[in-house]
């Protein structure tokens, strides 16, 4: 059986935090000279893209796991990386994405709808976290994601969603 490949679209991931994961790639997506560029990435200077990684990496230890930074170091990034990176995602004929954030911004709904549904069309399935304020965002709120939240431990066996 071959290795699922899995790719974390997020903060990046510092290979030195991990224990239980190992990266196949690490890239930064950045826009440079007016278009956007891939380039090694060994950092991740909000912690949640290597969070991500090490969970994926406990849960599914034989997943070739690709990371894909796009934010900055305040969370933010333009929809336009997200897409180049979906976009490679699709090149590199990735089995599952992860993406933890998204956009209210309306008007960035048709492209990413776009990008998702080529995707999706290629045997990509995409997991996106949907606003933590419930507001609509995409890409989880497109049709061709999966969306999904997050939840609370609260006690030993007890979850709020």
């Amino acid at each position: 059986m071959p290795n699922i490949k899995v790719a974390v679209i997020d903060s990046g991931a510092d290979p030195l935090s991990l224990r239980h994961a190992q990266l196949h790639h690490s890239l930064r997506i950045k826009r440079q000279s007016g278009r956007f560029g891939f380039g090694r990435c060994l950092t991740d200077p909000i912690g949640h893209g290597t969070a991500c990684v090490e969970l994926i990496g406990r849960l599914a230890p034989s997943a070739q796991i690709s990371s894909l930074a796009i934010t900055d170091e305040h969370g933010s990034f333009e929809p336009e990386a997200l897409i180049q990176a979906i976009e490679w995602c699709i090149e590199k004929a990735i089995h599952v994405v992860s993406i933890s954030l998204g956009t209210t911004d309306s008007s960035q709904r048709a492209a990413l709808e776009r990008i998702c549904t080529k995707a999706n069309a290629a045997g990509l399935i995409i997991i996106a976290a949907v606003h933590n304020d419930g507001l609509v965002s995409f890409p989880a709120h497109c049709d061709a994601t999966i969306g999904v939240s997050g939840a609370s431990l609260v006690g030993e066996d007890e979850i709020i969603y």
